[in-house]
């Protein structure tokens, strides 16, 4: 992950751990979690908790 964020060109940057998932997560458990995380992005609007 330290490559992604060394990699990354913004300072904006969230790391949303997906510990019910598989290989396509947005296809698994947290599909929802991913979802919701990037349309709080996109809209500025605070994300949901995460439960680790």
């Amino acid at each position: 992950m330290e490559v992604i964020r060394r990699g990354v060109g913004s300072a904006d940057l969230v790391e949303v751990p997906l510990a019910r998932s598989g290989h396509v997560a947005t296809l698994d458990y947290d599909a929802e979690l991913i979802f919701a995380h990037t349309a709080a992005f996109l809209t500025g609007r605070p994300a949901p908790p995460v439960d680790t």
